[in-house]
């Protein structure tokens, strides 16, 4: 039986936008194995019978430390009984998301070594229902081309199918496909990976997936790609200009050669700005994305605003204490998550649920989300959450609520889901339809009829409609009693089965 281990915490000051990558390895590594009844001496075994070998002491600082070593994480899964790249994908895409992220100590590429067994890597992609981890695991191969490559027209389409899963993908099946999206966009297949998201945004309809398929590109950042994305910001679609502020967050990130113009931003920002309503989606997008500018493109841009920037909602205060009420909030939810899943207290957690609910900076909460989302805690800490957002009068604890079950993408077991549906006021919180389409819950009927009001959230029903296959969709796509705009989304999603889960 294992016995409760040392406590491990982030303890980077709120307010850096800077996260302790090895402490969150370590505490997901530890967290799985602790609540699996694994001890340290019974896990050495295991990770040995999986071709990793480490003595119980070595064990013990790679999971104090947080050491990244991709073989390792794939022998925890395996040894715990996770699904492939459960644990790996999330680690790989929060080490994306922040700057200074260790590298991969042992990244685990085993390149085939034959025909034979480079075929097994690519066999399951050409079936459907390839899981994420088969898709990451192949990525790895042919991202390394040392010995091993496909021809671009078999890539392509391949690549193509690979981007249409990820942005219909929920729990760890996103963060797999994401990621191997990533390796490839930083491979010699970069243009295909390009290519492929520039062809799904001029698809009508496929608004609404926008921003995960942008985020792709600003993992590895080029003059080209840069300059597209940035243009995208007076897009007349929020989705858009969301995925387009999204994607220019991770190139802050991704360009640690301080490498990237960002003069190319500046006159489409202003463009925008100038248009778009004060406390509008996209003025509230622009304005998390004027905070994440380098400071001199921050300050040309500062410099042509013909009115101030939006206020961006966030917590009470920064201080993680008691007097804060928004970490309180926090704390509360991790002690009663953690209460209802087993085991010692966990600071880590309301960290992440702190981050996910309330950081105004997308690639923080990018962080704190997918951490959150490969825990062993998320079931509970989800249920908390959406118990929490029916409850409370503070309308920031509301939402902060539904953001972070949103932003960890946990497909809510449907029967929860559905009684959460039937009894709360999605309308007053938008990401709560995202939150029902993750979870793949049928839609109600007072849901469906707001299809008629077109906007935002007649488009946040229709991805709930196509995440959960909804058969009216087909009719939808041809019913003239709604916008175009809706019209198109419907027309996508009944030409896409639904979201992912594996």
């Amino acid at each position: 039986m294992a016995r409760p281990s040392d406590t491990i915490v982030d303890s980077t000051p709120l307010t850096t936008g800077r996260v302790d990558v090895g402490a969150r390895i370590g505490w997901l590594l530890r967290g799985h194995r602790v609540l699996a009844g694994v001890g340290l001496s019974e896990m050495s075994d295991r990770l040995a019978a999986h071709g990793v070998r480490r003595g119980v002491p070595a064990l013990s600082g790679l999971e104090r430390r947080g050491d990244r070593q991709g073989l390792v994480i794939d022998a925890y899964e395996a040894s715990l009984g996770l699904g492939s790249g459960w644990l790996r994908g999330p680690i790989d895409q929060v080490c994306r998301s922040v700057p200074d992220a260790p590298t991969d100590e042992r990244a685990g590429v085993e390149q085939p070594s034959d025909v034979a067994s480079f075929d097994a890597v690519l066999e399951p992609l050409w079936a459907p229902g390839a899981s994420g981890g088969e898709w990451l695991h192949a990525a790895r191969v042919l991202a390394d081309g040392r010995l091993w490559g496909l021809p671009t027209r078999v890539v392509e389409p391949l690549v193509d199918r690979l981007l249409r899963e990820m942005v219909r993908s929920v729990g760890p099946a996103f963060p797999c496909r994401f990621e191997a999206l990533c390796l490839l966009r930083t491979s010699r297949y970069a243009d295909v990976v390009e290519d492929a998201v520039r062809g799904l945004l001029d698809q009508p309809g496929s608004d609404i997936v926008a921003a995960n398929a942008l985020g792709v590109l600003g993992t590895r950042p080029t003059a080209r790609s840069t300059a597209w994305v940035a243009g995208l910001l007076t897009d007349p679609s929020v989705w858009v200009v969301a995925g387009a502020s999204y994607a220019l967050q991770q190139v802050r990130v991704a360009d640690t050669a301080r490498e990237v113009d960002w003069s190319v931003v500046v006159e489409p920002f202003l463009a925008a700005h100038s248009r778009c309503a004060p406390g509008s989606s996209v003025s509230l997008r622009l304005t998390r994305l004027l905070k994440s500018l380098p400071a001199s493109a921050r300050a040309e841009v500062v410099a042509g605003l013909t009115r101030p920037p939006d206020a961006v909602g966030g917590p009470a205060s920064w201080t993680a204490d008691e007097d804060n009420a928004h970490w309180a909030a926090c704390v509360a939810v991790a002690d009663d998550a953690v209460a209802r899943t087993g085991g010692p207290a966990q600071p880590m957690l309301a960290r992440l649920v702190f981050e996910a609910a309330f950081d105004f900076r997308e690639t923080v909460a990018e962080a704190g989300s997918k951490t959150l989302m490969a825990s062993p805690y998320v079931a509970a800490t989800s249920a908390v959450l959406l118990e929490l957002a029916d409850a409370t009068d503070d309308p920031a604890v509301r939402d902060g609520a539904i953001r972070a079950v949103h932003f960890s993408q946990v497909p809510v077991a449907e029967e929860d889901l559905v009684a959460w549906v039937s009894t709360s006021d999605l309308a007053s919180s938008p990401g709560a339809y995202v939150v029902a389409a993750n979870a793949g819950a049928p839609v109600p009927v007072q849901a469906r009829a707001r299809v008629l009001e077109g906007g935002e959230t007649a488009l946040r029903v229709v991805e709930w409609m196509g995440m959960s296959h909804d058969p009216g969709l087909a009719e939808l796509a041809d019913c003239t009693r709604v916008d175009a705009e809706v019209r198109a989304a419907a027309a996508w999603w009944a030409a896409h089965p639904g979201r992912v889960v594996r």
